[in-house]
């Protein structure tokens, strides 16, 4: 059973100038694998804090992107026609914009799509993202579990967000029991590092086949478990 948590929601320029002495800073941080869910644009607004969490980053500290990339959209409405705006597709414009991100910040994992009341991504929409987040998105509308060329697809599931870490694991365990995949997605947003790591002692006093992985692992591991899935049916 392989647990990923989005730790966010670090997708404006607040979230990480404002948290960063009580959350990045707390000595428990390093101490589990975590994704750190930044949007590479606030660069453009705080490089300061952006340039402390590189440098101080431990080997258990991985960025992945924040809702919904380079910035904060619902892709699904990029592409035409676009009722609302009467506007030409933006899906390559936001590919372009996303890309020079990434690469700057060394990115490949999307962590939290939002579709909010858009339409879900279609082929369109994920050949964008897959040629900047090959190594996998997680958004709202979408199968539970798929794989486009050869970037994993994981839908959303739960946030957890009660400060007790014993009734965060009693959701995290139902979830884990209602679910047909051993791969489990959470969000939760300005949780600390202890929380994090009393989370995932309780988990796993729990339940010993409970796997908290980093974030790498766990979309390679998603991405060969559905490659076997379809060679079965091959």
């Amino acid at each position: 059973k392989y647990i990923l948590f989005y730790v966010g929601d670090y997708d404006a320029s607040s979230w990480i100038a404002q948290t960063t002495p009580f959350l990045w800073d707390e000595p428990n941080r390093g101490k589990l694998p975590l994704m750190w869910c930044i949007s590479p644009v606030l660069a453009e607004r705080v490089p300061m804090a952006m340039h402390n969490y590189r440098t101080t980053a431990t080997p258990n500290d991985y960025f992945a992107a924040a809702d919904n990339g380079a910035g904060y959209l619902l892709p699904g409405m990029l592409k035409e026609p676009r009722p609302l705006s009467g506007l030409p597709d933006g899906l390559k414009a936001w590919e372009k914009h996303c890309k020079k991100h990434y690469r700057k910040w060394g990115l490949s994992i999307s962590g939290f799509i939002i579709d909010g009341e858009a339409p879900p991504l279609d082929k369109d929409g994920l050949d964008c993202y897959e040629a900047f987040s090959a190594n996998g998105i997680v958004p709202q509308k979408a199968p539970l579990a798929s794989l486009h060329k050869n970037m994993p697809v994981l839908r959303s599931d739960y946030d957890i967000v009660d400060s007790d870490c014993r009734k965060a694991a009693n959701v995290v365990m139902d979830r884990i029991s209602e679910r047909p995949i051993p791969f489990h997605w959470f969000r939760a947003i300005l949780k600390s590092p202890t929380w994090y790591l009393n989370l995932r002692n309780e988990l796993l006093a729990r339940n010993s086949q409970i796997e908290w992985v980093d974030a790498p692992t766990f979309f390679e591991l998603l991405r060969r478990f559905l490659k076997e899935e379809e060679e079965k049916k091959e």
